[in-house]
């Protein structure tokens, strides 16, 4: 069976060229970026992009499930990066006693919480190394 060609007009082959340069661009970014961790903070790219996103939100934290949402990934998946996150001192968890289905009891599901960037931790150097200005810009957060 022969597979029929689509041509592609001109101008949707500039549009798949810059998003091609776009998505090289920003895993070479990433790619530097890891690079850049100093072997003792244990940090990978799959830890560094959840924490990141926690440092930009507005107070430096946010709720589990809106971060899975954020990252595309499953709660349960979420709570282990949270789990690991904390384990390292970057980050800390607060139960929440009041979530979308109703009242919990605090401690009781994981995933029902808020995940805190820790000022005075490891994590502390993430928000330094981005600047402040920037962490809290809701320009550049949103």
């Amino acid at each position: 069976m022969e597979t029929k060609r689509v041509p592609i007009s001109a101008d949707d082959e500039r549009i798949l060229t810059l998003v091609g340069l776009l998505f090289e661009s920003a895993t070479g970014a990433q790619e530097v970026l890891h690079e850049s961790f100093p072997p003792a903070s244990q940090l990978t790219a799959q830890l560094f992009g959840p924490l990141l996103r926690v440092s930009r939100s507005e107070g430096g934290r946010m709720r589990m499930s809106d971060l899975a949402a954020q990252c595309r990934s499953t709660p349960s998946a979420m709570t282990r990066v949270a789990d690991r996150l904390e384990k390292l001192g970057y980050a800390q968890r607060e139960s929440l006693e009041l979530v979308e289905f109703g009242v919990v009891e605090v401690g009781e599901d994981r995933r029902s919480s808020d995940l805190e960037v820790r000022r005075n931790g490891p994590g502390d150097g993430v928000a330094a190394s981005v600047g402040d200005d920037e962490v809290h810009d809701p320009a550049i957060a949103r």
